[in-house]
């Protein structure tokens, strides 16, 4: 009778096929797919592990809780979103064209199915809370404050007050871009 077969040793750590990057963008995108498909109040480490297919070690080499994720998320988005209004905004001919361009950036979203997913981490209730609100505004309005110093130094928003008008504007374009997306 021979010896049965030596059975080898689980491996542990990290998979052998994802590097740090591709294990966390994999956490990311699984993140996202289960906010999108049950929203922000089903956001469950055990379903961001199911959609990423990845063990809760994998999730904890990358952050420290599923709210991490969702602010790495929301972050994410609003960089994207940045990038965007400054290109319409440098694309722009007069400054008045500049604050439409930015202002149909950001309200775009509401209304673009596509991106309204992207964003719903943004959007969603229980993620747009003040301190959510207060970042977003915060990442938003030195460049819509600058487009408005800009249209007023050039005329063109003699009675502006840029800081004043960014946050009221900022405010208000994401308390309706936080609304829920038109039928």
């Amino acid at each position: 009778m021979s010896d049965p077969e030596p059975v080898p040793a689980r491996r542990r750590g990290r998979r052998p096929d994802l590097d740090h990057e591709t294990e966390r963008r994999r956490l990311l995108r699984a993140a996202l797919a289960v906010l999108q498909r049950n929203g922000d109040h089903q956001v469950t480490l055990n379903e961001i592990l199911r959609e990423a297919n990845l063990s809760t070690r994998a999730f904890y080499r990358q952050f420290s809780s599923t709210s991490e994720v969702l602010t790495v998320l929301r972050e994410d988005e609003l960089a994207r979103l940045l990038t965007l209004l400054d290109k319409a905004i440098a694309e722009a001919p007069t400054p008045q064209a500049a604050l439409e361009a930015w202002i149909d950036g950001l309200l775009g979203i509401r209304f673009d199915p596509r991106r309204a997913r992207r964003v719903s981490v943004v959007r969603d209730s229980s993620v747009v809370n003040l301190q959510a609100r207060i970042e977003c505004i915060d990442a938003l309005a030195p460049g819509l404050q600058r487009l408005l110093e800009d249209g007023k130094a050039a005329g063109a928003f003699p009675r502006a007050d840029p800081a004043a008008d960014a946050l009221t504007i900022c405010g208000m374009a994401i308390d309706f871009t936080a609304s829920r997306p038109a039928p």
